[in-house]
């Protein structure tokens, strides 16, 4: 190689590097924050069990569920709370009426409705991780 075909290389690189990877600064994320006006926990369900012998049905109990009640300024949301990277009891533990918290805006957005983290329909019920929610305070 010659020194032009070496210079034009290093330039054209350079160029690329410049233009190509510019840094972009991540976004801060928006957030609703609400009120927590009921709460839910625990709730055990029955499932019945196949396979009795002689009629006798025995139960056995299964299942745990969290849902709240949150006020925001768009209105009251229900949401079922999944257990996400958060323990959910420790979440349940914290969390009372009248409990301020905060959640990204973009599981509130309703036009993104096709996206992936779209949590709730037009009627305001849905569903959010553990992780997805932070307890601000009490009123």
């Amino acid at each position: 190689m010659n020194r032009l075909q070496k210079a034009l290389g290093i330039g054209a690189l350079t160029l690329a590097l410049a233009t190509g990877c510019e840094q972009k600064k991540p976004e801060k994320p928006e957030y609703v924050t609400g009120t927590v006006i009921q709460e839910r926990g625990t709730v055990v369900q029955l499932v019945e069990s196949s396979g009795a012998l002689f009629g006798n049905e025995s139960v056995k109990i299964s299942g745990q569920a969290y849902i709240l009640q949150i006020q925001t300024p768009q209105g009251v949301y229900t949401a079922s709370i999944i257990k996400g990277q958060k323990p959910l009891e420790a979440l349940a533990l914290v969390i009372e009426e009248r409990s301020r918290v905060r959640i990204e805006k973009k599981y509130f957005d309703e036009k993104r409705y096709f996206h992936t983290n779209f949590r709730f329909g037009e009627d305001k019920i849905g569903y959010l991780y553990s992780d997805e929610i932070t307890v601000e305070s009490k009123e």
